[in-house]
């Protein structure tokens, strides 16, 4: 290695050191925690020093939307619940010393039995992301020492942030066609690690939630989690005690009307040339939506550099 190219690394390195110490991030000094107070029940919401209008935005998403998922759920009010703004999810457990437990892309994480939201800041998605995160919370307040199996979370969550997507959609036309679905009792205490076999779950979760509530009426969950955390039932039991039908029961209704509903589309789009068609639509409306994604989250990355005094155009940012 010649002393010229010797040279040129150390001064990467001094750079990347000093960039590093100059670089704000969610272990450095914190915002002073806002709290408001919704339906009885307070959050404090923290952030970097330079993001206090970060904190206020998530703290304006809490007052719209807490009162009707806590409603929906059933939450009992009177808790106090603290919500945490991120760069990276892992600084939270970072300044408690604890190893992190969330997933490298999470973009947001409920920790349960702890009152407490995590929101990390470099997602176009955060507000939708922090609404599904309250859902959980709600859940979890909902449910008691009960523990609703994760489906329900995730289906509930999901249906609470309006996140019903295209590729879920795809997601369960494909399911409808083959029937292959999960067992819901596979996905009473996790999800499956692949990405692809997650969207599944997912999708499928949020679907029957609806036709539960479809059927049934707003008020069903409500309902069975304050039987579940009142009575000490278990799910199943809570469930066919509210309405009238076993959870197994009701599964098979759903399965039956999920491949009642999509087995007409190969014909009806014509074959195999239809269908080809369709999956270039719906391939089309999917890269549509990841540009805007991409553009959104390059507004994002502008807003939050402007927060810290830094050049919306600095290449360096994000």
């Amino acid at each position: 290695m010649t002393r010229a190219s010797t040279t040129i690394r150390r001064l990467a390195l001094v750079a990347g050191v000093l960039l590093a110490l100059a670089w704000p991030s969610s272990a450095d000094a914190r915002t002073e925690p806002l709290v408001v107070v919704v339906a009885e029940t307070a959050f404090s919401v923290d952030a970097p020093d330079g993001m206090e209008r970060f904190a206020q935005q998530a703290a304006d998403v809490i007052v719209e939307h807490w009162e009707p998922i806590a409603a929906a759920a059933g939450a009992p009010a009177g808790r106090e619940i603290t919500v945490a703004v991120e760069h990276e999810i892992a600084d939270w457990f970072e300044r408690r010393n604890e190893p992190a437990r969330n997933p490298e892309w999470a973009a947001g994480l409920a920790l349960l039995g702890r009152d407490t939201i995590l929101v990390k800041t470099a997602n176009t998605e955060w507000r939708a992301t922090l609404r599904h995160e309250l859902a959980h919370v709600a859940v979890d307040l909902a449910d008691g020492d009960q523990r609703a199996p994760v489906w329900f979370h995730e289906g509930f969550a999901v249906a609470s942030a309006e996140q019903w997507s295209l590729e879920r959609a795809g997601t369960m036309i494909r399911a409808g066609l083959s029937g292959n679905f999960y067992a819901f009792s596979e996905l009473e205490n996790g999800f499956p690690p692949a990405s692809s076999s997650a969207g599944l779950a997912y999708a499928q979760s949020f679907h029957f939630v609806r036709f539960v509530r479809e059927r049934y009426g707003e008020h069903v969950f409500r309902d069975i989690l304050t039987r579940l955390r009142e009575g000490g039932e278990g799910w199943a039991d809570a469930f066919e005690a509210e309405t009238g039908v076993a959870l197994t029961t009701v599964v098979s209704d759903w399965e039956a009307a999920i491949q009642s509903r999509y087995k007409w589309a190969p014909a009806t789009l014509g074959g195999g040339g239809g269908w080809g068609l369709a999956a270039l639509i719906g391939i089309l409306a999917w890269r549509r939506k990841k540009r805007v994604a991409a553009e959104r989250l390059a507004s994002l990355q502008q807003s939050e550099a402007a927060a810290y005094g830094r050049d919306p155009d600095d290449e360096i940012f994000g």
